[in-house]
């Protein structure tokens, strides 16, 4: 599905990853920068969170700022794992692997601003 896009050198907009998607109900969306108004329209974005809520209906998880890697992969492999094991939806399933990840990281930066939106 997106293999013009996966493994590019250049930036990514939200708006060519989100015309690619075709029966998703969910769209996870963590990278750096993740706040930054990289959309076609920039002088009407006020960043990627808001191009994903004018483009894309369905769950999204995005990060409200750049969350370390380690604590994130943590996050998404807890995830799939409830989601997978326990049948919990995606919003359960990213709050129950929150409180396990505070276990290991105090520090509400590691895990605080992967935030859950239904669209």
């Amino acid at each position: 599905m997106f293999n013009e896009i996966e493994g590019q050198k250049k930036l990514i907009r939200v708006d060519d990853i989100i015309e690619k998607l075709h029966n998703v109900k969910n769209f996870v969306l963590i990278s750096c920068g993740g706040g930054s108004p990289y959309s076609r329209s920039v002088e009407n974005s006020t960043g990627t969170l808001a191009t994903m809520f004018e483009s894309f209906n369905g769950n999204i998880i995005s990060c409200q700022w750049d969350v370390p890697t380690k604590s994130t992969i943590y996050i998404v492999n807890e995830m799939i794992e409830q989601i997978k094991h326990n049948s919990l939806g995606v919003d359960e399933a990213l709050i129950v692997a929150q409180r396990k990840v505070r276990e290991e990281y105090g520090n509400p930066m590691y895990w605080a601003g992967i935030e859950f939106w239904k669209n």
